[in-house]
């Protein structure tokens, strides 16, 4: 079992799993695009869960450079389309994500205290009301 990235000029790039079944090879798509449309939350979360996701593989909290473009990224889009209600919509988005990285099917390396962070984090992300990204680091203790 492999992850492969299908190339991609989009924001987003599709993740493939190929596996191997009786007879042949299969696949799983882990994320697909949607064409011209999207979720901003969607997109947004995407990109910044990997953030936490690397911080965690790093340094087993959210610090570094990868807190630092969290918290960058989060700033300028905010700054710059002003779209201050997608704080109060991230949630679910985020929460799906965590589950994915979470999952031992997708990443069976990741240790299990790194899968009890990332499932802490989704749970205090889906009980607020809004997001408060400055705070993001205290969602994983």
């Amino acid at each position: 079992m492999k992850i492969n990235q299908c190339g991609s000029l989009k924001c987003m790039e599709t993740f493939v799993l190929e596996h191997h079944v009786q007879g042949g090879l299969d696949f799983t798509a882990l994320d697909r695009s949607r064409g011209e449309w999207g979720e901003p939350a969607d997109d947004v979360t995407a990109i910044t869960i990997d953030y936490l996701s690397y911080s965690l593989q790093a340094f087993e909290e959210m610090a570094g450079p990868f807190e630092k473009l969290f918290l960058c990224f989060w700033r300028n889009y905010l700054n710059k389309t002003g779209d201050d209600e997608i704080l109060g919509v991230v949630q679910p988005f985020y929460a799906w994500r965590s589950l994915m990285l979470a999952s031992p099917l997708w990443y069976p390396q990741l240790p299990t205290r790194m899968r009890k962070k990332i499932l802490r984090f989704a749970a205090i992300v889906l009980n607020a009301e809004r997001l408060d990204f400055e705070s993001v680091k205290s969602y994983l203790e």
